[in-house]
C-alpha cells in the first residue's frame, strides 16, 4: 500500500484538479460554475483509488508485519471519510442550487465540523503515537535508524534512560510483556535506537534484557518470600509461562528455581 500510495502515478493525481483550473483560466473557459464539479470529481477519484487499493491491500501491507492490520484500518478510515465528503459535497451542491444560502446549508456545517474533528483526532493520535498510527511512526523510525549509527556515548545515554525507566515503572512486569515499539513510544525515540543501545551497552537483545530483569526479580522473591508457591512468584516477576520461566532462570543462574530456593535456605 505504501508503495502504491506514493507511486508517481498516484502522486500525479494530486495535481490534476489544479492543472484543470489553470487550463480553464488560460483558455478563458467558465470557471466558477465548474468548481463544484471539479471538487466532486477529485473526491470521486480519490475514493476510487483507495477502494481499489483496499482489494489487494493485505498483500501490499505484508512488509509492515505486525502493523499491517493498523495500516489497513487507517486506509479503510480514509475511504469512509472521503465517501462522507462526497455525500456532503453532493448535498451542499443540491441545497445551494435550490436557493439555500451557504450559511444556512446543513451539509456545509456537517462537512466542516467532520473535517475539523477528523484532523484534530488525527493530530492527537499522532502525538500520543496511538496503535492506529504506529505503523507510520515505524516507517519513519526505520528510515531514520538506517541512516544513523549510535555512538558509544549516545548508546550509553539511551540505555541508562531505558534502564531507569524499566526499574521505576517495572515494565518487565507488564501484562503480556512490552514490545520494542512500545518502548520507543515511552522514551519518544526510534525503537531501533533502543535496540542498538541495548545490544551495544548491555551486550544482549531487548527481550533478553527484560527476561534478565524478570529473573533478578524472581531471585529476590524466592529469597524474601520462601513460603509463596513458585508459580505465584513467577507471575509476580513478570513471566507468563512456567516453561519460559524455568528456561530463562536456568540460563541466568545455572539451576532451577526450586533448587535456587533450596540453596538460599541453607
Amino acid at each position: 500500500m505504501v508503495g502504491a500510495m506514493h507511486s508517481p502515478r498516484v502522486r500525479a493525481l494530486h495535481f490534476l484538479p489544479a492543472l484543470l483550473v489553470v487550463g480553464m483560466s488560460l483558455f478563458k473557459l467558465p470557471l466558477l460554475w465548474t468548481l463544484d464539479y471539479l471538487i466532486l470529481a477529485s473526491f470521486a477519484i480519490y475514493l476510487t483509488v483507495i477502494v481499489r487499493l483496499l482489494f489487494d491491500a493485505k498483500a501490499r501491507l505484508e512488509p509492515l508485519a505486525q502493523y499491517a492490520a493498523a495500516a489497513y484500518r487507517w486506509l479503510l478510515t480514509l475511504a469512509i471519510l472521503i465517501a462522507i465528503n462526497v455525500v456532503v459535497e453532493v448535498s451542499a451542491y443540491i441545497e445551494i442550487r435550490n436557493g439555500v444560502s451557504p450559511r444556512e446549508s446543513w451539509a456545509l456545517w456537517v462537512g466542516a465540523s467532520a473535517f475539523l474533528i477528523f484532523n484534530a483526532v488525527t493530530l492527537l493520535l499522532v502525538i500520543i503515537r496511538a496503535p492506529l498510527m504506529e505503523w507510520m511512526h515505524t516507517l519513519q523510525d526505520l528510515r531514520a535508524s538506517k541512516t544513523k549509527t549510535l555512538s558509544n556515548e549516545e548508546a550509553k545515554t539511551i540505555f541508562e534512560r531505558w534502564e531507569r525507566t524499566v526499574a521505576e515503572r517495572q515494565l518487565y512486569k507488564q501484562e503480556g510483556g512490552i514490545t520494542l515499539e512500545q518502548a520507543g513510544r515511552i522514551l519518544v525515540i526510534p525503537a531501533r535506537q533502543i535496540s542498538q543501545a541495548i545490544n551495544l551497552i548491555y551486550g544482549g537483545s531487548f527481550s533478553q534484557y527484560l527476561n534478565d530483569c524478570r529473573v533478578k526479580a524472581a531471585q529476590t522473591l524466592l529469597i524474601d518470600q520462601d513460603s509463596i508457591p513458585i508459580t505465584t512468584l513467577m507471575l509476580d516477576a513478570g513471566f507468563s509461562t512456567k516453561s519460559n520461566f524455568n528456561k530463562e532462570f536456568q540460563r541466568v543462574t545455572g539451576i532451577s528455581p526450586s533448587e535456587y530456593r533450596k540453596q538460599m535456605k541453607k
